[in-house]
């Protein structure tokens, strides 16, 4: 069930895009146990260079504790450029791990485990933008 969308923001100034959030119960409190679906996207209204993707995810990882693995190092290697209209979606399914898309191309996979952790980027205790996190979630 789609739960929510906010506008996307670099530098918490610019409007690059619109994210989503899909919960399969949106009133669940936050954080939910790995044992749920949830699915974010991102669609943008501007270029951005994969180096951005991967730089941001690195940095926001280690902000909210997360060692950073070989498995995701890899992972955020394949984030690709973006320009308007292209759109990325992380889809975690308890029993398959978390993939990674874009524009319904499959770029890459993590674990359970792993993938559950990568969220911490957007809605972990140090996110990316704050005011997207209250957005994701229908705190705002």
């Amino acid at each position: 069930m789609q739960c929510t969308t906010a506008p996307l923001k670099a530098f918490v100034v610019f409007s690059v895009g619109e994210a989503g959030l899909w919960r399969p119960d949106c009133s669940a409190r936050w954080p939910a146990g790995k044992d749920q679906s949830l699915v974010l996207t991102f669609r943008y209204s501007r270029e951005i260079p994969a180096r951005a993707f991967r730089e941001a995810a690195e940095n926001f990882l280690l902000k909210n504790g997360v060692t950073l693995t070989p498995a995701l190092q890899a992972f955020n290697d394949r984030y690709r450029d973006v320009k308007d209209g292209d759109a990325y979606r992380l889809d975690y399914q308890p029993a398959q791990g978390l993939t990674l898309s874009l524009n319904g191309e499959v770029l890459a996979r993590l674990d359970s485990d792993t993938g559950w952790l990568y969220f911490a980027i957007w809605l972990g205790e140090q996110p990316f933008n704050t005011t997207l996190k209250a957005r994701l979630l229908g705190r705002e």
